[in-house]
């Protein structure tokens, strides 16, 4: 027999041993977790990919399953996508009771990936920063210094300024016969917006040296 075949079955092996375990011990945290915080009911998720299948392809189809499966196991629905839990909830009083009477309850956030934790300065931002006394004041501040009217009017310059050089870039992809990346246009827009916004009237090389160092901050924190 090949030393190579050999190696290769070696391999195999040991990858499904490990694959095995994994299963096992996962399936076994799961039911544990499930038992400190039982999750409402749902259909039964196959292995590995949860209940997938069911989810459409598109999100307006979605509204018309979860109604369907609300029929058979009620306002409240758990889905899986993979191990995740979906948690749905297709009436509207319980959903203003979980939401707005009991928003504390889900109003924090679930536990992030190393490079968030760098990008958000350690969870002290209004996007990752878990609900408490910070939080309430980064709200506060958002509302009163960005989100008012008057300060939404103070930018209104550079809202201009954006919206101009949106366009402009545009234009430029059409005379090239070139595609229109949206997300690339638009991600470049609202990050110059937050630019602009935050330091005021700075030249596009100085937007893309800030942009440019949010990248390589993001390459530092990649895990090797």
């Amino acid at each position: 027999m090949e030393a190579w075949f050999v190696v290769l079955i070696s391999l195999c092996a040991c990858v499904s041993v490990k694959s095995l375990f994994s299963i096992l011990f996962s399936s076994k945290t799961t039911k544990k977790n499930e038992l400190k915080g039982k999750l409402p009911p749902g259909p039964r998720p196959l292995p590995f990919i949860g209940n997938l299948l069911l989810l459409p392809k598109s999100m307006v189809e979605l509204r018309s399953v979860i109604y369907s499966l609300s029929h058979k196991y009620g306002p409240i629905i758990t889905l899986r996508l993979g191990s995740q839990p979906l948690i749905f909830i297709t009436s509207y009083s319980l959903a203003h009771q979980a939401l707005v009477r009991n928003s504390a309850a889900f109003a924090s956030r679930p536990a992030m990936v190393p490079v968030s934790v760098v990008l958000s300065n350690k969870r002290k931002d209004i996007g990752a920063s878990p609900y408490g006394p910070t939080w309430r004041v980064l709200r506060r501040n958002l509302i009163s210094e960005v989100l008012h009217p008057t300060r939404l009017k103070s930018y209104s310059l550079e809202r201009k300024r954006v919206l101009e050089s949106l366009i402009k870039s545009f234009n430029k992809c059409s005379k090239n016969n070139e595609p229109v990346r949206l997300l690339d246009h638009l991600h470049h827009a609202v990050f110059s917006l937050f630019i602009f916004m935050a330091f005021g009237e700075i030249s596009e090389t100085a937007v893309k040296d800030v942009l440019h160092i949010q990248y390589q901050l993001l390459e530092a924190e990649r895990p090797a």
